[in-house]
């Protein structure tokens, strides 16, 4: 069915404009959803300017807070044979401007602001505006702000990029600054003016709905002529995506709107599948008439490569000017190989009515099938403190979780905190580093700005509470949380080695990856941590602590593409220094696992992909179907009268478990007899035990594990 256009986006086009006779004029169109950038020609990435993924070919034209002050750009000449003209007239060089506006020749040589609606004689003549876009904040670096130009494609048919990039917006307490990318975009040969809007945070609150209104944006002539398009609402708060997924754009299109002309505004299909064997992939989209005729009998394509083109039979219903229709096929698109496809779909008019512009019928996807689906792992990282009393209870509940699900597939690491108070002496401050990092990368919930413990973060971005109490509002419970994490396959392997010899841990890192990894959009990080400690206790009254982290290795970016078939390995090594903190090497292990390191590629950033423990002695590969040994677990602790000894075992083994009260003598004990794989549940009975302090003493085989008991 169709749908009014101006419903999906408040105000789909606008002119303002007092023309001559004669004048070329513009119309104006919005693409809300577009999904990629106007021509699909630009698919860079939008990172500031100078980081280490940062796209090629980008120069530098003009930097804030130069001493000059000039508040615009040199003369910048447009590439040779580049033909262009705005209303008509060539242009050959234009100058940039602070106030995200540009002139189309360098005759302005005056710093000047647009304060005002166009048209305005406060503005300077040919110009271009892409509207009121306000910072919210003054605190950032102005020498990371710039104006970068770029050329894209080839002659006749190139799109020379001016943009805005990586000024401030709004510094948020949590994410930190929150940076605006924009570009005016000039197309060769059709002489479109495009505004596109890359990156921006559309309201104080990134998950403020709805967003506030864009305003302004237009061309002007000069005082008295301007073309300016209609206030509009995007259709997101936040546009974090470093791809132009999110993007939208507004085309300025010289002389009258046709009477024909159909235009795809939007085209949705998945960007990742994981395998052939997943299913049909949907296509679907979105068709608009942006001439001032009905459209009747159009018609909607789509083509995967070389091969066969699908198409939808003619549309029923007349679309009217200004609306959109859905579509779909419903049979999708299964294919048949792993690899990288290009699905491109159309709309064309019905033969009674010839479209009169092929520049909006047409829109692109790449989409990276996978050749197998991989069971994914979940990272949880903890942030916690030997001094903090919410974290002993916290880590109970871990413990309890981990007690009920034997078997899930989770990785912990817990980073010792330098607070409350003295904080826990096991405490580096790469440690307050990383979790700071992890809670601004927080997007289930809008969480407290202040840093606090106990904090634990899931998958790189999932706030949890393992406790399912310390939330308010509740988030959901932390059970289902993980297994809903855990639900989705991923589509890269990690395997490693581990040696600990003396006081260095070595080792290796191995990704196969089942699609490809583009260059410089994965870091793969490796934290060093211990089992089990003790020394480490402090004021919280826990004096058993797990999967405490010793070091955190250098992040390495990985530089070159990850493609299947092709393994990638990467060695690691570790001294530990004088003075360091580790209780027993041979309880070291190495958890390893691959983020995304821009916010991209998903639809939520720093996603945790995969994640491996890797132990001394041992190549992993998949993870192993038996559970890992872990120390005497006693529960509950304190007891009156009943406790029970939980452990598990790797293989099969003859356990023996002895309680000691404080003068040495042996209570209850479970004589030794053999146990089989798997968790065990021993339960220790204490009739008449005086209240006080008893030691658990449980063998297995030759291992020795002695944690305290109190009883009440």
């Amino acid at each position: 069915m169709a749908n009014r256009f101006p419903v999906l986006l408040l105000a789909m086009t606008g002119l303002i404009a007092h023309l001559s006779a004669g004048a070329q004029g513009y119309r104006i169109d919005i693409y809300p959803e577009l999904g990629q950038n106007p021509g699909g020609l630009n698919r860079d990435l939008e990172l500031v300017a100078g980081a280490a993924a940062a796209s090629a070919g980008w120069t530098e034209v003009y930097r804030y807070g130069q001493a000059t002050g000039t508040g615009m750009s040199r003369g910048i000449a447009l590439p040779p044979g580049f033909a262009f003209r705005f209303n008509g007239q060539p242009v050959r060089s234009i100058r940039a401007f602070d106030g995200w506006f540009m002139t189309f020749d360098t005759l302005q040589t005056n710093m000047t602001w647009v304060g005002n609606s166009l048209p305005t004689a406060l503005a300077p003549n040919r110009m271009a505006w892409l509207g009121y876009l306000q910072s919210f904040s003054s605190a950032y670096p102005p020498g990371e702000q710039r104006v970068l130009v770029k050329t894209f494609g080839t002659a006749p048919h190139r799109q020379f990029w001016v943009q805005w990039n990586n000024l401030n917006r709004y510094r948020h307490p949590c994410f930190g600054m929150l940076p605006i990318h924009a570009s005016i975009v000039l197309e060769e040969t059709t002489n479109r003016v495009l505004m596109v809007y890359q990156r921006m945070i559309w309201s104080s609150r990134w998950d403020q709905r709805p967003p506030t209104y864009l305003q302004g944006c237009g061309l002007q002539l000069n005082s008295s002529t301007a073309w300016v398009a209609d206030s509009l609402r995007p259709l997101v708060s936040y546009q974090n995506d470093l791809r132009p997924l999110d993007n939208f754009a507004i085309a300025f299109t010289p002389g009258a709107r046709p009477a024909v002309d159909a235009g795809l505004a939007a085209l949705r299909v998945s960007e990742e599948r994981l395998s052939p064997a997943a299913g049909p992939t949907p296509i679907r989209g979105t068709v608009m008439n942006v001439g001032t005729q009905p459209l009747v009998g159009w018609r909607v394509q789509y083509r995967v490569g070389n091969g066969p083109t699908q198409t939808l039979p003619p549309a029923t219903v007349p679309l009217a000017p200004g609306d959109t229709a859905s579509f779909a096929f419903a049979s999708g698109w299964n294919p048949a190989a792993a690899g990288t496809y290009r699905v491109r779909a159309g709309v064309t008019t019905a033969a009674a009515q010839p479209d009169a512009s092929a520049l909006n019928d047409t829109l692109t996807r790449v989409v990276e099938v996978a050749t197998r689906e991989v069971p994914r792992r979940v990272l949880q990282e903890l942030a916690t403190s030997s001094t903090c009393a919410p974290c002993a209870i916290y880590e109970d509940s871990v413990r309890s979780y981990d007690r009920r699900h034997p078997n899930q597939p989770v990785e912990r690491i817990a980073y010792p905190m330098n607070f409350p108070g003295a904080g826990d002496p096991y405490y580096l401050p790469e440690f307050r580093g990383r979790m700071m990092l992890n809670q601004r990368n927080i997007r289930n919930i809008q969480l407290n700005p202040v840093f606090g413990t106990p904090l634990m973060i899931a998958s790189g971005y999932c706030y949890v509470d393992a406790t399912d109490r310390f939330t308010f509002p509740p988030v959901p419970p932390f059970d289902s949380l993980v297994t809903a994490l855990a639900a989705p396959p991923t589509y890269v392997e990690l395997s490693g080695t581990c040696r600990v010899g003396g006081d260095t841990v070595r080792g290796t890192i191995t990704l196969n990856a089942a699609r490809v990894l583009p260059a410089r959009h994965y870091s793969v990080l490796a934290v060093i941590t211990e089992h089990h400690t003790t020394g480490n206790a402090s004021t919280n009254g826990k004096t058993d602590f797990y999967d405490v982290a010793k070091k955190i290795l250098p992040t390495r970016l990985l530089q070159t593409p990850v493609v299947p078939g092709v393994p990638l390995t990467l060695p690691y090594s570790y001294a530990f220094p004088a003075g360091h903190t580790v209780e027993h090497f041979d309880s070291l292990e190495v958890v390893v696992f691959v983020q995304h390191t821009l916010r991209m590629n998903t639809s939520v950033p720093a996603e945790v992909v995969q994640v491996v423990r890797l132990r001394p002695g041992t190549v992993l590969g998949a993870p192993r179907a038996v559970p890992v040994p872990v120390a005497l677990q006693l529960a509950p602790n304190p007891a009156n009268g009943l406790t029970t000894a939980h452990f598990s075992l790797p293989s099969p083994q003859r356990v023996a478990v002895e309680v000691f009260d404080a003068l040495g003598r042996r209570v209850p004990h479970v004589p030794a007899h053999a146990l089989p794989v798997g968790r065990h549940a021993l339960p220790l009975r204490l009739p008449g035990a005086a209240p006080g302090l008893y030691i658990v003493r449980l063998a297995v085989g030759t291992t020795i594990r002695i944690p305290r008991l109190v009883v009440e």
